[in-house]
C-alpha cells in the first residue's frame, strides 16, 4: 500500500542539511551512511531528498542488527529524533 500524500506530509526531507538534522550528524556522516549502510535518501535534481518514517525504520533495523565487525557491538549513532519510543519496544 502506498502511503497517500496527507499521510506522508510532514515527513519529507529535503536537502543535505534537513536529513542531518533529523539524524543529528554531520554531512560527511550522512553521505557515508547512504553510500555504505544504506541509508534511505536520493538525489533528484541536484538536491537530497529522503523521509522521516523511512530513515527511522531503517535505524530501527540497523540498530537490531548484528554488527558485522563485532557481532556483540551496538553501532555508536544515536537514534534520530522520534524514533526512541520505537527502539525502547525492540
Amino acid at each position: 500500500m502506498i502511503a497517500s500524500d496527507k499521510e506522508t506530509m510532514g515527513t519529507r526531507l529535503i536537502g543535505l542539511k534537513e536529513i542531518c538534522a533529523h539524524v543529528q550528524r554531520g554531512e560527511k556522516t550522512v553521505l557515508r551512511h547512504i553510500r555504505e549502510d544504506g541509508l534511505p535518501a536520493k538525489k533528484v535534481n541536484q538536491r537530497w531528498i529522503s523521509d522521516k518514517l523511512l530513515i527511522n525504520d531503517w535505524w530501527r533495523k540497523l540498530v537490531a542488527a548484528p554488527d558485522p565487525r563485532n557481532s556483540e557491538s551496538i553501532p555508536q549513532m544515536a537514534p534520530p529524533k522520534n524514533a526512541s519510543s520505537a527502539i525502547e519496544t525492540l
